[in-house]
């Protein structure tokens, strides 16, 4: 099978790890990436994390592994007329051809061109001060996931430019990648809470203490935390309801760490993470760079494969498809290797009109995912343009209404969860009881004009639904299935339960996230929302193939292998150094200078990174001889992070999540736009942080929907059901506007 994106010309003329993921994902698809050198090389090629000494002309592990397959030129300016995708990331103009530019904080606004890095921009977010717990200072994630995260935005927004048929310009701003990624949208939870108030913490239990380890747990919903409670042994805490809430047992966490730590303590990981895998609880080994690898469910399924650099493991791509194929591991380039063979190959190519359509207009989704990863993801693609039904039940509503709302007596309180408000911005929305034949028969109605059908549920639910991919297949033969499994679709893992958490440990995120004094500490969720961009980036793909072949296929997006390739540097060191790496708080890497410091306030820090001696320079003269630690105590957040960045030194106030969306800039950006929510009234959400040149008007062509908003207009107005029938239906429950019980 071709890949999607066979015959694609892509030139990176970028020097960031972003453009070099985003360019990894555009490769393994299939298209011809060619990277243009200086004949020093790009950077990445002297990096390691851990800051192993290379031997002269090696390149470091995470190089190879994201240029494996790709083209190198030297001073390949000229080819930029040849291209169908360039990427830049010094906001370079580039005519005739889809250009995907990156920039710490946008190309407009007034803080364009500010001096930034991966640690100040985690603090702007609201990322940092989300993190840890109050007795020691906040943490950033580890492993630059600000870059990461950008280089699937862009991949996703290349793809989906291309599908307008001509010149498009999207630019990718890494701050906003983070305000929807790292922050889980509280300024959002805010608002709809009416109060700003914000307290580190962790969920309880999370990262916890096992006989020969660490293992990790994530209890979102009440009935998960009484399971948790029948498997620690521990019923009199079941019966407490103050606790079925993880908000409300973090001010009573020492009391549930002394009832569930002989517990755990007296065991093994492989003997929680088996027992508490059979009361169907999210739970993962906390795994590093030298483990990770050695999982049997990876193993089975063929996770891995060895490096052509040495034969060391390193992630396949995060796609299975029946109708397109992924690259496998090949060598990276040597500088400049394919020079003279690009510019023969490469011809100017001819100039197309685009659409003044959006990317996804005219695509219908039918979307059965739920919580934040998959909802996300069709979000995105949303506001592509696609007509996107999520399908809920009153039986069973999407998890993330009841997880993330302010539960009480008022009418509707279950549309006020501000992640799945923003997660599902521009839906439509209606219930449907899958587990009824009349429910199955109108889904497979709004199958019967789909071009996709998404979903996030365990594998073996869509089979109990007699929705098997050969039995969709079968009846639409151009449908387009993506599934999102937390571990996959076969292997020995496959029914487990899987959250972010969980396999943001798994993956070995954990390990190189927090304080060397405290524990292993997940990002926060943050996996949740890349695995959704990886979806919708394999969404676009699997329409784009379908474009050439015109039949549809099965993708399946196993979240722990979007993770894999995300978190990769752990086990790239590990095998390529024999280095495991581990969790370093706020520092940086090499001569690299960075850490949080406390300021003049209650909970004020700011975040500070020095690179190089003039920079160093420069924050010797604001501190003027006086002890760096001691110098920033006297100081207030904004006033000194406006003096170091006015020096050229990367700075920045780490925000409270709560409130990272009041910042002058991002407002001059329009970050966020309001609309009119039928029961919350007005709404603030953000937009995508990848910005269309050509488009215009609002992103979101309206708030998310409330339970079973669009019943009549979907069933009734497009599937013909009449009122009467419509009413039956309500009637036996198979749709409806209200949770059931309530």
């Amino acid at each position: 099978m071709p890949g999607a994106l066979e015959g694609l010309r892509v030139l990176d003329l970028t020097t960031r790890l972003a453009g070099a993921y985003a360019t990894k994902l555009l490769g393994d698809a299939g298209a011809d990436v060619v990277t243009v050198e200086d004949p020093a090389g790009h950077p990445l090629r002297r990096w390691t994390a851990s800051g192993s000494a290379l031997p002269p002309g090696q390149d470091g592990a995470l190089f190879r592994w994201l240029h494996g397959g790709g083209r190198s030129v030297v001073g390949g300016d000229g080819l930029v007329s040849a291209a169908d995708v360039v990427l830049v990331d010094d906001g370079r103009a580039v005519d005739d051809a889809v250009v995907v530019s990156f920039s710490d904080l946008g190309e407009s606004g007034p803080w364009a061109g500010r001096p930034a890095s991966d640690l100040t921009l985690q603090a702007e977010s609201g990322s940092i001060a989300s993190r840890g717990v109050p007795e020691l200072p906040p943490v950033a994630a580890g492993g630059r996931l600000t870059e990461w995260t950008a280089g699937v935005y862009a991949a996703a927004a290349a793809v989906a430019a291309l599908r307008t048929g001509g010149p498009e310009r999207v630019e990718v701003s890494l701050l906003e990648c983070m305000l929807v990624t790292l922050n889980m949208h509280e300024p959002l939870h805010a608002a709809l809470a009416g109060n700003d108030d914000y307290v580190r913490w962790i969920q309880v239990p999370s990262v916890e203490r096992a006989a020969d380890g660490w293992v990790c747990f994530s209890l979102v919903t009440g009935q998960q935390w009484l399971d948790f409670c029948a498997l620690i042994e521990r019923p009199d805490l079941a019966a407490d309801p103050t606790l079925g809430n993880m908000l409300g047992r973090w001010p009573r966490r020492e009391e549930v760490y002394a009832a569930m730590d002989p517990w755990l303590r007296a065991r093994t990981v492989d003997e929680v993470v088996e027992l508490a895998a059979a009361y169907r609880l999210p739970v993962a080994h906390v795994s590093d760079g030298a483990t990770v690898a050695t999982m049997q469910h990876f193993l089975d399924r063929g996770v891995f494969r060895p490096s052509p650099h040495g034969g060391y493991p390193q992630p396949r791509s995060p796609f299975l498809a029946t109708g397109m194929s992924f690259r496998d591991a090949a060598p990276a380039p040597s500088v400049g290797a394919h020079t003279d063979e690009v510019a023969r190959e490469w011809q100017a190519r001819a100039t197309t009109a685009r659409t003044s359509e959006r990317p996804l207009a005219g695509t219908r989704i039918v979307d059965l995912t739920a919580f934040w990863a998959g909802p996300s993801g069709t979000g995105y693609l949303t506001a592509l343009g696609a007509d996107v039904v999520k399908v809920e039940s009153v039986q069973r509503p999407d998890g993330i209404r009841f997880a993330g709302g302010q539960i009480n007596t008022d009418d509707g309180w279950w549309d006020r969860s501000w992640v799945f408000q923003a997660a599902n911005a521009g839906k439509r929305g209606v219930t449907l009881d899958l587990t009824s034949e009349r429910g199955r028969e109108l889904l497979h109605r709004l199958l019967a004009d789909a071009d996709v059908l998404c979903e996030n549920y365990s594998p073996r639910v869509m089979e109990q639904f007699g929705l098997s991919y050969d039995e969709l297949a079968k009846r639409y033969p151009r449908l387009v299935v993506v599934r999102m499994p937390a571990y996959g679709l076969d292997g020995p893992w496959a029914d487990r339960v899987g959250f972010a958490l969980t396999m943001e440990a798994l993956a070995g995120m954990a390990t190189v996230t927090g304080h060397p004094e405290g524990r292993p500490t997940c990002p926060g969720g943050v996996l949740d929302p890349i695995a959704g961009m990886h979806a919708a980036y394999a969404t676009l793909l699997a329409l784009t193939a379908r474009d050439r072949t015109g039949s549809g296929q099965l993708v399946e997006v196993p979240m722990i292998e979007c993770a894999l390739n995300v978190a990769v540097e752990p086990l790239l060191e590990h095998g390529a150094y024999g280095v495991v790496l581990g969790r370093t708080g706020n520092r940086g890497t090499g001569d690299v200078r960075q850490d949080v410091y406390a300021c003049a306030g209650e909970d004020a820090w700011v975040a500070v990174t020095v690179d190089g001696p003039d920079q160093e320079a420069a924050l010797a003269s604001v501190v003027a001889g006086e002890d760096v630690a001691s110098f920033f105590a006297s100081q207030k957040p904004e006033e000194v992070v406006d003096r170091l960045v006015g020096l050229g030194v990367p700075a920045g106030v780490v925000r409270r999540p709560t409130v990272a969306d009041r910042n002058p800039h991002l407002d001059a950006r329009g970050f966020y736009e309001t609309h009119r929510h039928p029961t919350l009234g007005d709404v603030r959400y953000p937009v995508l942080p990848t910005r269309f040149a050509s488009w215009s008007g609002p992103v979101h062509s309206a708030p998310a929907p409330t339970l079973g908003q669009h019943n009549d207009e979907v069933l009734g107005g497009e599937l013909g059901q009449s009122a009467t029938e419509l009413e039956q239906l309500r009637t036996d429950r198979v749709i409806g506007e209200r949770p059931a019980g309530l």
